[in-house]
């Protein structure tokens, strides 16, 4: 039951964390959701593990045969539970890498666009000089 207890308040505590939008301010935002969404993942991986280990204890537990079915199926209900997190929690974290991904590909290509035209700005600057002197 305690098992259980903590399994559902884990599961109550991701679902709330897995309503949020993914929107993100700044690249550094989005870096810091994806690592919480990161040790989040981790942290399912742990109660899957619980949430299997309950299911074969409503297994092995000595009970009538519909007490230990009504037990039995709401292990695998919460079982099931934690693998759509977990589930949901790794797409999030391949969404959110790819947008780091992009992200930082576009800031690259951004500096070196600004760079080149920072470097034609002062070309031409040099150009209208020269041209300014000749006349």
């Amino acid at each position: 039951e305690r098992d259980k207890e903590t399994i559902v308040k884990y599961l109550s505590h991701a679902s709330s964390a897995l309503e949020r939008i993914l929107s993100f301010s700044s690249l550094e935002s989005l870096s810091s959701e994806l690592e919480k969404t990161k040790e989040l993942s981790k942290q399912t991986v742990a109660m899957a593990m619980e949430a299997e280990n309950l299911v074969r204890k409503s297994l092995a537990i000595q009970l009538g045969q519909r007490s230990k079915e009504n037990l039995q199926q709401q292990a695998k209900s919460i079982q099931e539970q934690v693998k759509k997190v977990e589930a949901t929690l790794e797409e999030d974290i391949i969404t959110m890498e790819m947008v780091k991904n992009k992200w930082d590909q576009f800031v690259k290509k951004f500096e070196a666009l600004s760079l080149w035209i920072n470097e034609k700005a002062k070309a031409l600057d040099a150009l209208e000089i020269t041209s300014s002197s000749l006349d």
